[in-house]
């Protein structure tokens, strides 16, 4: 039988996304051909070139906010793929140019992208469709995102929801194996798994556990974030200011590792964007807390289900924090086991990487025959 060839276009291949990579190349009539660099960035650290079956070296090069994949436009011009997916920053010229250039060979072109957090307006919702529209199809990680571009009055039959999922590999270098965290019994641990960024308002987690330490019937609270960035110094110094334990070991990759972690988390809190790390969580049943505010988060947020698979607060609203984390801390060890149950059953029924996988493989069956049965082991 005769694989449909299909090439999918990265910057770089980050570390969370193996299992999905590795699905896709269990794919029942597709071969995959990943183009990306071998370089992270935002201290995310990518996966080597032989994570997938087949690999073609691209540069990636940036100036200020633009980039450039060098050596793309060839690969797309020589070779003869029936379909390219391109992850689809507006930034990236190359990613433009590729697209016109697949497109003027008569590919089916599709962008695998967040898409939209919130509505735009003006010249740049004018500039975003024009981008998306260089697409036969837009593979997106949530139905808000599928919903906003209904607003901004893209063709919704020209997207298509693929979810997401979450798989990290053992890479770069990782605190993990001497890493050891002792929990009491009737300890309160919260936390997460995250780049320490701006963005995530990891503050708000250590000032609403400040306002929870004032309330005696409240155990003894540890804060365990897992990671690194540009905002650990002001998370530790902002914790000795209010006398919040906060524990940060720095980056773990290995499952084993991570399931130590999730192992003492009793709740994951993400104040802001909580992105992939809600997911991973809920494979391990840990509930997820966030923010309310649909348009300033990711799509994985939809995950986050109040009183079944976690709790939704206030945006910036430090109490109502508090208060989320408490609704979760009091319940009874046996509806905490039925919350945790309810994550593992949310991941499973969404957000594996087989599903994940399979879902693309749909996707591109829009344009290409495939096989019935495109996955194996999928029902």
């Amino acid at each position: 039988m005769t694989k449909i060839k299909v090439l999918v276009v990265y910057p770089y291949l980050q570390h969370y996304r193996l299992g999905v990579f590795r699905e896709m190349d269990k794919t029942d009539g597709i071969e995959y051909t990943f183009a990306s660099d071998v370089v992270g960035r935002h201290v995310i650290e990518p996966l080597p070139r032989d994570a997938v079956r087949n690999h073609i070296l691209t540069t990636r090069k940036e100036c200020g906010p633009i980039s450039w994949q060098r050596g793309l436009l060839s690969v797309v011009a020589k070779h003869d793929y029936d379909v390219v997916i391109f992850f689809a920053e507006v930034s990236a010229l190359s990613t433009w140019v590729g697209a016109l250039l697949a497109r003027f060979r008569k590919k089916p072109v599709l962008f695998w992208t967040t898409g939209w957090h919130r509505p735009d307006q003006g010249i740049k919702r004018l500039f975003r469709n024009a981008f998306y529209l260089l697409s036969h199809q837009l593979l997106l990680y949530g139905e808000l995102g599928k919903s906003i571009g209904t607003k901004m009055n893209f063709p919704i039959d020209k997207m298509t929801v693929i979810g997401n999922s979450v798989e990290t590999a053992t890479v770069g270098k990782a605190v993990e194996e001497n890493w050891t965290f002792q929990k009491n019994p009737d300890d309160l641990v919260l936390g997460a798994v995250i780049r320490l960024i701006p963005v995530k308002r990891l503050d708000l987690l250590i000032q609403a556990v400040a306002l929870l330490k004032q309330d005696k019937t409240v155990p003894n609270i540890t804060v365990l974030i897992i990671g690194e960035g540009p905002e650990r110094e002001k998370l530790q110094n902002l914790s000795n200011e209010l006398g919040v334990e906060l524990e940060l070991p720095g980056a773990l990759y290995s499952k084993n590792a991570l399931s130590q972690v999730y192992e003492v988390l009793d709740i994951t809190v993400v104040p802001a964007a909580v992105g992939l790390t809600a997911i991973q969580s809920m494979q391990h049943g840990v509930p997820v807390v966030s923010n309310d505010a649909a348009y300033s988060q990711m799509p994985e947020w939809e995950s986050i289900k109040p009183g079944i698979t976690g709790e939704l607060f206030e945006q910036d609203n430090v109490y109502a924090l508090a208060e989320a984390i408490g609704r979760i801390a009091s319940l009874r060890p046996e509806d905490r086991a039925k919350m945790s149950e309810n994550c593992k059953e949310e991941i499973s029924n969404n957000w594996t990487a087989k599903s994940h996988a399979k879902r693309i493989a749909t996707a591109i069956g829009k344009f290409v025959s495939l096989p019935p049965t495109q996955l194996k082991g999928v029902e």
